[in-house]
């Protein structure tokens, strides 16, 4: 793997799956997840529930509100649906798009939602408390697929099938900037927590940083692989992980004063999405193949395979307490995963 100029990225370690018994689940129930699985000998995960089965349609996206208290979900029909988190009862339904919708992100107050209207090639944003939709952004001249707040709330970034990633003035909805970088279209898009950098992730092969202030191009980081789909900062801005076509996830050293070294993990399928969970410990990749992948930030193994959607899982989210993880998958269901504290 190489960076621009013929740097060479060296890995430092490989994320290795070991043994791990898959934990399944029917389509009438899931389990929770025993964290780590080997820690509880002779024990049967303890038996959960899917949140939402079939109302959700074909589940694209997922996002929980910062409190914890809203589970939002887009699907492939064009609706958005707010759920409470805890029963799984429908708040709102969300309609405007006449596309997929390919993104949903909360405002770091959580009175706004984003959404991406897929193949409409617009952003809405919707008031969450009355369900009204505030403003239409429009510019992108293909599918819009990402969107992400900045942690300040103040902009929101977009990606798009026409090869550009867009920033947005959240107050007026006006434009801000167009980030044109490579004829690649834009799958992902994730700001650092200090807001500085904006993460983009290329269908063709690599994931650029960009300085949000300038405007410009940072650092490319050219990937061997066939497509980049997902890419998220770390909690604490040090690491960077992305997943792709190549059926790998990598993990990148972001605070280092050189240019960043790989980790590579591997999964049985392309990766859909991936999560670090809020305290940066865990990451969390939902595949092609129907599964989530865990895995430790810190050692590089992997901490377990979860089992029961069945079709791919297209998205997953951590709740901000980091004790859930919730997977949206095209079969219908929305499933809630328990994440126990580490000690």
């Amino acid at each position: 793997m190489a960076g621009r100029g013929g740097h060479r990225l060296r890995p430092e370690c490989c994320l290795r799956p070991h043994k791990v018994k898959p934990i399944t689940a029917s389509l009438a129930a899931c389990f929770l997840l025993t964290w780590p699985p080997a820690s509880l000998p002779g024990r049967e995960p303890e038996p959960g529930r899917i949140l939402v089965k079939g109302k959700a349609g074909d589940v694209c996206c997922l996002a929980y509100s910062p409190d914890g208290n809203t589970l939002a979900s887009g699907c492939y029909e064009s609706a958005i649906h707010l759920w409470d988190a805890a029963t799984g009862e429908l708040k709102a339904t969300l309609r405007g798009h006449s596309g997929y919708i390919g993104a949903l992100a909360f405002s770091p107050d959580g009175t706004v939602l984003a959404s991406a209207g897929g193949s409409d090639e617009t952003i809405r944003l919707w008031h969450v408390a009355t369900g009204k939709c505030l403003a239409t952004l429009r510019g992108h001249q293909a599918a819009v697929v990402p969107v992400a707040f900045r942690p300040d709330g103040k902009m929101l970034a977009s990606g798009s099938h026409d090869w550009t990633a867009r920033l947005w003035d959240v107050a007026t909805g006006k434009p801000l900037a167009t980030l044109e970088g490579r004829c690649q279209q834009v799958k992902e898009v994730a700001f650092s927590p200090d807001g500085r950098t904006l993460a983009t992730a290329h269908v063709g092969d690599a994931v650029i940083l960009w300085d949000v202030a300038a405007g410009r191009k940072a650092t490319v980081l050219e990937d061997e692989g066939e497509g980049v789909f997902c890419v998220r900062f770390s909690p604490d801005g040090k690491k960077l992980a992305w997943g792709g076509a190549i059926d790998k996830v990598f993990l990148w050293d972001v605070a280092r004063n050189v240019r960043p070294a790989a980790l590579q993990g591997v999964a049985d399928s392309a990766i859909c999405s991936i999560a670090f969970s809020p305290d940066g410990t865990l990451l969390a990749s939902g595949n092609y193949d129907k599964t989530i992948c865990f895995w430790d930030v810190g050692t590089g193994r992997q901490q377990g395979i979860l089992r029961g959607h069945t079709d791919s899982a297209r998205r997953s989210a951590f709740s901000p307490d980091g004790t859930t993880l919730a997977s949206g998958s095209w079969d219908k269901t929305i499933r809630l995963w328990k994440v126990p504290r580490r000690r």
